[in-house]
């Protein structure tokens, strides 16, 4: 099997089995409540399953940089003992992946966005985008938030977003999938399934 290589700039969704990944994915399953409920009853809700819940970014090939209670550099081994996918981005250039851990660094310490989760599960119950936005927190973002705002602030990109805070775990990772000349699967570990691409 090919060697696991990360490298700065490449972004990972992890899954787990507790309560809270639970409910984050139940939340993805569709952009509403309304979308959800039509889509169990037409049978489509099965394909719209997330397969990952967390996401963080690749500090070096050593060390990974996340939003947990706060903003933390840990080991690339906390990646491993879970579910992920690793995306890389085709383009990055030194300057880029310099810029993004950079900007990274800086939101170092800096908590996680509880109100902007409430804000999301509004929008979600309502149908109305504004709420997500509207609880923003500015420097206290949830985790998916958190990277995309990374990209977006060193490389001005948004995943196709007109607003990031519309994003989640799941649209990004489809946005990675069905841009693949932009973006790599370089490994997903799925129910104990390692590739290595």
């Amino acid at each position: 099997m090919k060697e696991l290589k990360l490298k700065t700039g490449d972004i990972f969704f992890t899954d787990t089995f507790s309560t809270a990944s639970k409910i984050v994915k139940f939340l993805m399953t569709a952009p509403t409540i309304w979308h959800h409920l039509f889509w169990k009853i037409t049978g489509r809700i099965d394909k719209e399953r997330p397969r990952f819940y967390h996401a963080g970014m690749v500090f070096n090939e050593n060390q990974i940089i996340e939003q947990q209670s706060k903003v933390i550099i840990r080991s690339v081994e906390k990646i491993y003992k879970k579910n992920f996918v690793i995306w890389r981005k085709l383009d990055l250039s030194v300057y880029d992946k310099n810029l993004l851990t950079r900007i990274a660094l800086e939101d170092i310490g800096e908590g996680y966005g509880i109100l902007e989760c409430i804000g999301k599960a509004i929008s979600w119950l309502t149908g109305i985008k504004f709420f997500a936005r509207w609880f923003d927190m500015k420097d206290n973002d949830i985790c998916v938030i958190r990277v995309a705002d990374w990209y977006r602030r060193a490389l001005n990109y948004t995943f196709g977003a007109k607003n990031i805070n519309d994003l989640n775990t799941k649209l990004i990772d489809l946005y990675c999938e069905n841009h693949p000349e932009e973006w790599e699967c370089i490994a997903i570990r799925y129910d104990n399934n390692l590739v290595v691409y």
